[in-house]
């Protein structure tokens, strides 16, 4: 784990010494491919709609006048059917879910890496203290407090004067 951390650190020097942005933005970690160190998972549901090309047969009607059997002064109707191939656009909807793979709270990721080891401090950790964890400083010998912004300097007299 010590060893993953320096590689981190190491990359994370080098991309800021040569001036390039090594951490993902927000829109970037949601694409993760999938879970991994300090990774949440997150499940939205969304519609997908498609348009398809579906084939039908119309039924066509076709009278038919003929003189009646019984009565030769009369004329008698009836039909024909017969059907027409026919395609129509048909939308359809599929409720699909998608689980997507982003960096927990707190936590952000150098590129390209599946892992999101980097810590995030709203505040920023004063005084050399380091940003460890969500929101939570490592502080530097001599400093307290959530930001190390506080002193606590204790100057032991010698006892011989």
């Amino acid at each position: 784990m010590a060893s993953i951390k320096l590689v981190v650190g190491i990359l994370f020097l080098c991309c800021f010494l040569r001036g390039f942005s090594c951490v993902e933005s927000a829109d970037e970690q949601d694409t993760l491919s999938g879970p991994g160190v300090n990774v949440c998972v997150r499940k939205r549901s969304q519609v997908k709609y498609s348009l398809t090309t579906k084939l039908f047969f119309e039924p066509v009607y076709k009278p038919i006048l003929q003189p009646c059997s019984n009565w030769s002064s009369r004329v008698c109707s009836s039909y024909s059917t017969t059907y027409t191939k026919k395609f129509r656009k048909v939308r359809t909807s599929k409720l699909e879910t998608i689980t997507m793979y982003t960096c927990c709270p707190g936590w952000t990721r150098i590129r390209g890496s599946n892992n999101c080891e980097i810590a995030t401090c709203t505040r920023p950790c004063k005084n050399n203290g380091k940003c460890t964890g969500p929101n939570s400083c490592t502080c530097a010998e001599g400093w307290t407090g959530s930001d190390c912004s506080k002193g606590e300097y204790r100057y032991v007299c010698p006892l011989n004067l």
